[in-house]
């Protein structure tokens, strides 16, 4: 594209890419799973001793942080759990599905799911997950894709958040976008009941 400076004279300049809100939620998208596992996960590990407070790193700080109020539970699964695997399947096969639709995102691999469990009265903040310390292991990388599932709705409140909108994520299903500063998300706070979902992110 050309423009004209004030003295006339012709001058070069890049095209301007116009990028609309619809354009961003574009990139999330939804894929659908058996509920039923979801069932089965929170019978399995909805009491478990093994759920800690949800922390964060901040890479300013060079530390790990917690909110003493309406923090969420976190349950780390191992890599050998039989119901992780049972996650995984289902998550490849949606991310197969998301790189068909977006075929110039490469991904090699993702992290082990992590359980998130909301308590009534217990939020997730908003934030973004461009983050340096996910594969911060014997592998390496910053995360491309979020993939985030829901596995039960019996709860109120508790709504998924994200780009400034509220975003229905419903048991058996789960939800990919971009893993950047574009996409902030959260949850709103759970009102009524519990709610569980699961987490991953590829690289």
């Amino acid at each position: 594209t050309r423009f004209r400076n004030v003295t006339g004279v012709q001058t070069c300049a890049l095209p301007i890419l116009l990028i609309t809100m619809q354009d961003i939620l574009d990139y999330i998208k939804f894929f659908d799973f058996d509920k039923e596992i979801g069932k089965e996960i929170i019978a399995q590990y909805g009491e478990s001793p093994d759920w800690k407070t949800h922390t964060w790193y901040s890479s300013a700080t060079k530390e790990s942080h917690s909110n003493e109020e309406k923090e969420l539970d976190n349950f780390f699964m191992s890599d050998n759990d039989v119901y992780a695997e049972i996650l995984k399947s289902y998550s490849y096969l949606a991310i197969k599905k998301y790189c068909q639709m977006f075929p110039r995102l490469l991904v090699t691999d993702m992290s082990t799911p992590r359980l998130n469990r909301y308590n009534t009265g217990t939020i997730m903040r908003e934030h973004v997950d461009h983050i340096h310390t996910i594969f911060d292991g014997q592998r390496k990388g910053i995360p491309s894709i979020t993939i985030l599932g829901g596995l039960n709705d019996d709860y109120e409140g508790g709504e998924f958040s994200i780009c400034g909108r509220d975003v229905p994520l419903k048991a058996g299903q789960i939800v990919i976008f971009p893993s950047n500063y574009i996409y902030p998300h959260g949850v709103k706070e759970v009102t009524s009941g519990t709610r569980y979902s699961f987490v991953s992110w590829s690289w």
